[in-house]
């Protein structure tokens, strides 16, 4: 339960030692490099801004080409894919082997996307003879030559019109004029008709102000053939184009191979670009090079022996100054560290104040075994997130994330044995009355008022925890007086405040020592809110407010009974989960008849129990998991998380596909 302490690194090197000292430091994984210092005065000899932003975008086109082959490759990939994502592990020697045959995949990337841009040009092509084949067909009842539309005296165009109507005018029309034109009708749908005008040379004028008369469509076909032979033609040559698309797709597959490497290829990219960015944030002189930056105490003097006796340079550490903002990193110990990445969420940890992961971890974990509270389900959860740590290779976050869940069965097999829950009544159910098992402390169902008392408890409890995060955080800072005034004097009004309200509290009303709390909880409110009504404002100028400024805690009152209340919820997920697994054994036992004896019935039982039970698992998994959060968020982190820090992100090997193993020869 700690952030790590950090020291503040300056560094002198030589210029030719750069790349070295870069590959030095990501190897460490433990310096992160604050942004280009740009000296104060007018020295000349450094350079204000690099800029090699081409050389990234030159690494970053190369990134893509590469993304863009492995997306195509996947398909094609035969290694056996693990259950989650994780980093293959190769050695130094084998990764600087495919570094040194870049211009050879590269190569290979190259042919890729040749067969690509023309499988691309057939495609699109493809997509033509669709459209002319789409257009040709409504014309296939016409005999002639598609070509055959011109001779010495007479022309034919190709026309159609949304109206048959129109077409009955426009034939009505040449009848009346008596016109050397002929109207020949090819064919009549739905959409309209499609028909041909064939006519003299001498009235080419009135046909086409005919046909702009009654705006009718003009229709051009490349094809010479008639419209039947056309169309047979275009479909023989899109099952040309379909085999050798089919044909140049396939060939992919000897590619397959490649895709290991060129996932090799692609975190060196990134390993590339983070070394280039690093080359960004140094300045530099003719011959030197200088940064600025922040590494973990505990790792200043092992890098500092390393790199002073491979290197001509200078180093300075020095603690942090309190206007600095300097980079948190924590370490915790396994419990801590499963919820970590849940507080960054909320907002990254302040630098100078207390790490709350582990305590909080433990409420979290507290909360969801509670709100699950069913031992059944918690020895399920339990087995599964133990087989997968076991047997499965995961990522660090992943690894975390499936040890919460596991410490959440746990403690939901504790909450279940307490309650009686196993699989709900399920005992009950299959012995038809005659067995139950017992709760170790009560039922929940059968004394809800318990329930609801004892979830405002812990909420009272959980709340003073995080106020004593608050006043830790100060003492940490030397304020003392503010510990004092700021949380102790609350600690004093909040606890007359529950004290006197003990009386109207379900179960604890029922307690002999229920008439006696209230005596001893109104003086400590009284006490509480006098000092908190002449401390509140001791830092303000004004003196009416130094008096006075603690008036506000009047509407604490209400805040504190609200932030109580919001723990009840811990109640209804609990009866919730439970309520809901004896509707369903109930359901499964109609189902199954067991009235009537075992059996085959047992069949029908046990499927619908399973589906029953895996659908309420999962959906009030989920409620524990998001309603557990809210406590820990807004309840808990409200109190004291002061989120205004920022992420330690030193320079190191950050890849997507491997892992770099040093000093192996595998």
């Amino acid at each position: 339960m700690a952030v790590v302490s950090m020291r503040k690194i300056s560094f002198i090197g030589l210029k030719k030692d750069e790349r070295d000292i870069i590959n030095t430091l990501i190897k460490f994984g433990a310096v992160e490099i604050n942004e280009n210092i740009i000296p104060d005065n007018n020295d000349t000899t450094y350079s204000e801004v690099k800029t090699v932003s081409p050389e990234i975008n030159s690494i970053k086109q190369e990134q893509s080409r590469l993304q863009a082959a492995m997306k195509l490759l996947e398909g094609y990939d035969t290694r056996k894919k693990p259950l989650f994502h994780v980093l293959r592990d190769i050695s130094e020697k084998d990764f600087e082997e495919v570094i040194s045959r870049k211009a050879d995949y590269f190569n290979k990337i190259d042919e890729i996307e040749r067969v690509l841009a023309e499988i691309s040009t057939l495609k699109a092509e493809n997509i033509g003879i669709n459209k002319t084949i789409s257009s040709l067909t409504v014309w296939t009842d016409y005999a002639g030559r598609l070509s055959d539309n011109k001779t010495k005296t007479t022309k034919t165009v190709f026309c159609s019109h949304s109206s048959q109507e129109i077409l009955n005018d426009i034939i009505k029309e040449v009848q009346d004029e008596n016109l050397p034109i002929y109207v020949n009708t090819v064919r009549s749908t739905k959409d309209g008709a499609f028909f041909t005008i064939t006519y003299h040379h001498s009235v080419e004028n009135i046909t086409d102000s005919l046909i702009l008369k009654y705006q009718c469509v003009r229709h051009e076909f490349e094809s010479v053939d008639t419209p039947s032979a056309s169309i047979q033609q275009l479909r023989d040559q899109l099952d040309a184009n379909i085999d050798r698309i089919t044909c140049l797709e396939e060939s992919f597959a000897e590619y397959g191979s490649l895709l290991p490497d060129l996932e090799i290829l692609y975190d060196a990219s990134t390993i590339e670009i983070a070394k280039v960015t690093a080359h960004e944030k140094m300045s530099t002189t003719r011959c030197t090079f200088m940064f600025e930056g922040w590494i973990p105490q505990k790792s200043e003097s092992e890098i500092a022996a390393c790199l002073s006796q491979d290197y001509i340079c200078h180093m300075n550490f020095r603690d942090p100054e309190d206007d600095e903002q300097v980079p948190t990193l924590q370490q915790n110990n396994i419990l801590g560290s499963t919820v970590e990445s849940m507080g960054n969420m909320y907002s990254v940890l302040s630098y100078r104040s207390l790490d709350p992961s582990t305590i909080g971890g433990f409420f979290f974990i507290f909360f969801f075994g509670l709100m699950l509270s069913d031992a059944g389900y918690g020895v399920l959860v339990t087995l599964v997130c133990a087989i997968l740590l076991k047997f499965v290779k995961m990522q660090k976050s992943m690894k975390r994330f499936m040890t919460l869940f596991l410490f959440a069965g746990i403690s939901t097999i504790f909450w279940g044995a307490l309650f009686g829950s196993w699989f709900g009544n399920l005992a009950y159910t299959l012995s038809l009355g005659s067995f139950t098992i017992k709760p170790l402390w009560f039922d929940p169902i059968a004394n809800t008022d318990h329930f609801m008392a004892f979830s405002m408890l812990l909420g009272v409890i959980h709340m003073y925890v995080a106020l004593g995060f608050n006043a830790a955080n100060m003492i940490r800072r030397g304020k003392w007086v503010d510990a004092l005034c700021d949380v102790g004097f609350w600690y004093i009004f909040y606890t007359g405040e529950i004290l006197f309200l003990v009386p109207y509290i379900p179960y604890y009303n029922e307690l002999p020592i229920a008439n006696t709390l209230p005596k001893i909880g109104m003086p400590l409110l009284i006490v509480g809110f006098l000092l908190i009504l002449f401390t509140k404002g001791r830092k303000s100028k004004n003196i009416f407010v130094r008096l006075f400024g603690g008036v506000t805690c009047v509407y604490s009152l209400v805040s504190m009974l609200s932030d109580i209340l919001s723990y009840t919820r811990l109640m209804a997920m609990g009866l919730a989960t439970g309520v809901i697994i004896n509707v369903f054994n109930e359901i499964a036992a109609m189902a199954g008849g067991l009235a009537g004896g075992f059996g085959w019935r047992i069949i029908f039982f046990i499927i619908v129990f399973v589906i029953a039970n895996i659908f309420n698992l999962l959906i009030n998994m989920l409620g524990s998991y998001v309603n557990s959060c809210r406590l820990m968020y807004i309840e808990f982190f409200g109190k004291f998380y002061e989120g205004d820090g920022k992420e330690f992100e030193p320079l190191i090997q950050e890849t997507e596909y491997i892992n770099i193993v040093q000093n192996t020869n595998t």
